[in-house]
């Protein structure tokens, strides 16, 4: 797992860019200070550095980068700069190791616009996404706007960025000398894999097309795993599987060509939903939406778990909403057989997303793992998605751990009183600590959804 060392003397801001870390699949170290970072780089141990353009002492992250480049450290490097420094950003886009971050207010909807473009820290990039319309620009573009998205307007963007362990440059994109599949755009890149949007000619169709990337022994078995399992899934809630080439000739990628779903993930479809409030006030959610959408991806997991597998990271990312109205479950990367396997490594390195793991998958016990693990995902998901806060927080890996072994989660209705009860009784039997006591499967979760959609 790539480190990402995080610097800011500000606690909010190092909150927020640890959330960028982790969602992007790293592991995040922090320094709260310039002589601390200092230290830290000069120890070795971070593949990259993330560092806010103002410290401490009158030292800027500029500043720290020059003195690492002096000491022959050729560490990638983000700045994260707020908009009124946009300029010193975009004067440094595209220096070699070298990315610019421009920071939102709203850290959780930077997070999930980076997500959704799949920002991966070792992917070179010069363009910035626009966190409200979801446009992607040219640095070039961008300056001519002012750090403005020319298409709504709006300021809250982030140059992509080229970070990485060294030698963890990828290299040319994949292609089809036959003719096979065309791709036309980056969705998204992860430690494991690539995955592309793509054309298939000869039934004129659009298709995803996911490959391997280049990796140890584990990591290929672990995308042929994916490959057999997601396979074998056959339901309206699931991407099929066209084709799996997991042998290719003279040297190339294994991949799989799936099924292209026109759609947003979960979370964002439920934000471009709800109406405008006034500020400060909490604005009303689009609760038959919310609780029909996680329905249909309790139903898809009910299909999954028929199959006697567990998929592991059940999420909002991982649940598509189409334009239609139906939800669609993706990502089989850590999709498992039933078995007591772990989540969470014994240095509390995290495979998944921690505050949508259920205690089983935080520490195992004897017991095999079972669907009802992704019963309590499903609570953690439709919680969020009716609060926008996460059912247990921490500092921490190892605090937020800690809360979903032993803590209560606060009750949805007490951050918005307009949920229903019943509804918020739903949420709290998914995520009861013993799987005894939650929903015995994603089925009956769903009914009760349903249920409770007619009294709406």
């Amino acid at each position: 797992m790539i480190r990402i060392l995080i610097v800011s003397n500000d606690d909010a801001e190092r909150a927020v860019l640890r959330s960028l870390v982790e969602s992007a699949g790293a592991q995040a170290l922090e320094a709260a200070t310039f002589p601390g970072a200092a230290e830290a780089l000069a120890r070795g141990g971070a593949d990259a550095v993330v560092a806010d353009h103002a410290l401490d002492a009158g030292k800027t992250g500029l500043d720290l980068l020059g003195e690492r480049r002096a000491a022959g450290d050729g560490v990638p490097f983000v700045l994260a700069v707020a908009l009124p420094d946009v300029d010193v950003g975009l004067e440094r886009a595209g220096e070699p190791g070298l990315g610019i971050l421009l920071k939102p207010a709203d850290g959780d909807r930077l997070a999930a616009a980076l997500r959704r473009a799949g920002v991966a820290f070792g992917a070179p990039a010069r363009s910035m996404l626009c966190c409200a319309c979801g446009a992607v620009w040219t640095v070039e573009q961008v300056r001519t706007a002012s750090g403005r998205c020319a298409k709504c307007g709006d300021a809250r963007g982030a140059v992509l960025v080229a970070v990485g362990a060294a030698g963890d440059r990828p290299g040319d994109p994949p292609s089809f000398p036959d003719g096979r599949y065309v791709l036309t755009h980056l969705l998204g890149r992860t430690h494991f894999s690539e995955v592309w949007a793509g054309w298939q000619p000869t039934l004129r169709r659009r298709v995803v097309l996911k490959f391997a990337r280049p990796g140890e022994a584990d990591d290929v078995a672990r995308f042929r795993r994916e490959a057999r399992l997601h396979a074998t899934l056959r339901h309206e809630g699931i991407p099929a599987v066209y084709e799996a080439v997991l042998d290719p000739p003279d040297g190339g990628r294994m991949y799989l060509a799936i099924e292209h779903v026109d759609g947003v993930p979960l979370d964002d479809a439920v934000r471009a939903l709800t109406p405008a409030s006034e500020a400060g006030a909490i604005p009303p959610k689009p609760l038959r939406a919310i609780l029909d959408l996680v329905r249909q991806a309790a139903l898809a997991l009910d299909h999954l778990h028929s199959k006697k597998l567990v998929h592991r990271d059940v999420k909002p990312e991982n649940v598509l909403a189409s334009p239609d109205g139906r939800a669609w479950l993706i990502d089989y990367g850590l999709a498992r057989p039933q078995d007591p396997s772990t989540a969470v490594t014994s240095n509390m390195q995290v495979l998944g997303t921690l505050p949508f793991m259920a205690p089983e998958l935080v520490k195992p016990g004897k017991d095999p793992l079972d669907g009802r693990a992704d019963v309590w995902s499903l609570g953690a998901m439709l919680y969020y998605l009716l609060t926008w806060r996460y059912p247990f927080l921490g500092s921490s890996i190892k605090e937020v751990a800690t809360a979903i072994l032993k803590a209560d989660p606060p009750r949805p209705r007490d951050a918005d009183p307009r949920i229903p009860a019943g509804v918020e009784a739903i949420v709290l039997r998914a995520l009861a600590k013993r799987r005894e006591d939650r929903w015995p499967t994603a089925g009956a979760m769903a009914r009760a959804l349903e249920e409770e959609c007619r009294l709406l």
